[in-house]
């Protein structure tokens, strides 16, 4: 049946393009590592390295094992794969670049939790940052539905001219064509594992465990907007957060780091104001959020 799987997913030639592999952009003496979300590819992050490296910044956007071209693996894949991969990436930075800004956009800011946690370093950026699937009950469905639906075919009875799952696959798999009758009989295919789902409950669940630890400068971003990621969630995370910390919303939703965006330059310029404060010589320190309601957290002024 895995193979089966595997093939499904091949057979559509998902994320082909240069935009979706990693990239390099050498720069000067500071680095970031920008890890992408689920099922992302470097792509949704490079508006960012696009602001970091007109700065003097050396940006590395990484892809995680299981994504892009490799997303026929992706239902082999665990989690641990994925901060191992970021760590390695961290490491290597570190012993060439100072300073150096671990960035995580959705997921991706799951793993960086991760990989901050046991390689701390010098920032740490969190955008839309992942940590929970759900809220208690949805869990609490998945886990006695999980023993009798142990694969998942999303697109099964799919109406493909239905404008709502041409938007769910778009969001998904960018590149491919809805309309080819080949692909559809693919996506009707295919076999999502429950065991998926799982390795992203796992790695929300050890990221917000191991967040008090992370004792790093770290700016976490939000939209106000988000229903993947909602605002309610985000400042649970930043109440278990250990370092200093700095926060900031912007009206968008989870898709947020879009430069056509009308909250785009604001939040390029907090990024760049951000790191520009772990460059040796300094920089402005942007300001807490001053209206968070519900959020106490003793050190801070959040």
């Amino acid at each position: 049946m895995d193979e089966m799987m595997t093939l499904d997913l091949t057979q559509l030639d998902l994320y082909p393009g240069e935009e979706h592999r990693p990239f390099l952009l050498p720069g000067g003496r500071p680095a970031a590592l920008l890890i992408h979300g689920f099922p992302g590819t470097p792509k949704e992050v490079r508006p960012l390295a696009d602001v970091l490296h007109p700065a003097g910044w050396t940006v590395q956007g990484l892809l995680l094992p299981g994504f892009g071209a490799d997303i026929g693996t992706l239902f082999q894949r665990r989690y641990q794969e994925w901060v191992a991969a970021a760590d390695a990436a961290l490491r290597a930075l570190q012993a060439a670049y100072s300073p150096v800004l671990l960035v995580g956009y959705s997921m991706g800011a799951a793993v960086a939790l991760n990989v901050a946690h046991t390689r701390p370093p010098d920032g740490l950026l969190l955008v839309a940052p992942f940590w929970q699937l759900g809220n208690w009950w949805q869990r609490a469905l998945w886990h006695g539905l999980k023993p009798i639906f142990r694969q998942l075919q999303p697109f099964k009875k799919a109406d493909f001219a239905d404008p709502r799952i041409r938007q769910a696959v778009g969001g998904v798999m960018p590149d491919v064509d809805v309309d080819d009758p080949a692909v559809q009989a693919a996506l009707r295919q295919l076999r999502i594992p429950a065991g998926l789902f799982d390795q992203l409950l796992d790695l929300g669940r050890a990221a917000k465990a191991i967040a008090p630890q992370v004792q790093v400068p770290t700016l976490v971003i939000q939209g106000t907007l988000d229903e993947t990621v909602t605002p309610a969630l985000t400042r649970r995370l930043l109440q278990a957060l250990g370092g200093p910390l700095q926060y900031a919303e912007f009206a968008a939703d989870h898709d947020l780091l879009d430069p056509a965006l009308p909250s785009w330059p604001a939040l390029a310029s907090t990024v760049c104001r951000f790191a520009a404060a772990l460059l040796p010589d300094g920089g402005e320190r942007i300001p807490l959020h001053d209206s968070l309601p519900g959020i106490s957290r003793p050190g801070s002024g959040l």
